[in-house]
Parts: structure tokens; sequence; C-alpha cells
């Protein structure tokens, strides 16, 4: 049986981690609700965007009708986040810069601010996750880093000091008790 400080201090520990995970996951779930996307947050990870956006630059996605997308050269027409037609878990940010009717349906002819010509593919409304409504530029330098392997390391590495620390301190906590008594 663990002695009665011990299992206190252990059982702060789980609270704690406990309440982290809660409360990161209701922030999460709530955004996506609030945004109507299952996407809310993204982070720039190519240069097709220059000069609008920036690799790092993280990007707020909220859900939209697609009949509700302005389709215009740069820099009039919405930027949108949609699913590429080769990939579909690919998600690709480019501004609608047409807009044509294919059976009543809404497609996008979209391009990369950077490039020269547009896409060579239509996107069709249900391929749309929604468009780009603000961008924080740099923060999402941070998640570019952990999806590296290094990055993965750190995170690994960061979370073994912090539980080291915590057993540690609470071990050091239970001796100066004992030596008070």
């Amino acid at each position: 049986m663990w002695p009665k400080e011990l299992r206190s201090e252990r059982l702060k520990f789980v609270m704690m981690i406990t309440f982290t995970v809660v409360a990161f996951a209701s922030f999460w779930y709530g955004l996506r609700a609030a945004l109507t996307t299952e996407h809310p947050l993204l982070v720039v990870s190519s240069e097709s965007m220059v000069p609008t956006l920036h690799v790092g630059d993280l990007i707020i996605v909220r859900g939209v009708n697609v009949n509700d997308i302005k389709a215009a050269p740069y820099p009039n027409g919405d930027i949108i986040v949609f699913r590429s037609p080769i990939d579909p878990n690919v998600l690709i940010v480019h501004r609608a810069v047409g807009k044509a009717y294919e059976d009543g349906e809404p497609t996008f002819i979209t391009k990369g601010d950077r490039a020269f010509s547009p896409d060579p593919w239509r996107v069709k409304g249900e391929q749309v996750v929604g468009k780009v409504v603000f961008r924080i530029p740099l923060l999402g330098y941070a998640t570019l880093f952990f999806q590296t392997p290094t990055g993965r390391a750190f995170l690994i590495l960061l979370a073994l000091i912090v539980l080291a620390w915590g057993f540690i301190e609470s071990g050091a906590s239970r001796r100066l008790r004992a030596l008070s008594r």
C-alpha cells in the first residue's frame, strides 16, 4: 500500500492531467462547433499563397455555404480550404478565382496567389472545408516543428522531464514534511 501522502500527490497529478485533457478537448470541439468546420485551425505549409499567406501562418477557417463563396481574381476572391481532388486526405488553401455551375452545383476555379495559372482541376462544393477568416503570422511554426522527428523527440523529452520533476518535487516535499515533524 502507498503512504497516504504519496496517494494524495498522485491523485493531484492525475486530476491535473485529466483537467488539462478535458479543457483542451472542450476548446477544440467548441471551436469546431462555433466555426462550423471540422478543421478550424490550420497551418500554412507551402509558399503557394505568398504574398497573402506565408509558411508558418496559423489560419482560422470557418465553414461556409458554398453559394456564399466570392470568386474573383487576387486580391478580391475568398481564400478557401478544400480537399485535394487527387488525395482527399490533403487539404489545400487557395483563392477561388472563378465559379461555374455543373448540374446546378457550384464548382470553383482555384489558384495560389503565387501561381501564374489556375489549378488544373475544378473544386466541387462538397470538397470545400471552409474559408479563411483570419491569419496569425508565425504562430504555426511550432506545429510544423512538432510534426518533424526532432519535434516529436523534443515533446517526448519534455513530457519525461515534467513527469520526473513531479515525482522529484513530491518526494522532496514528503521528506521536508517528515523532517519538520
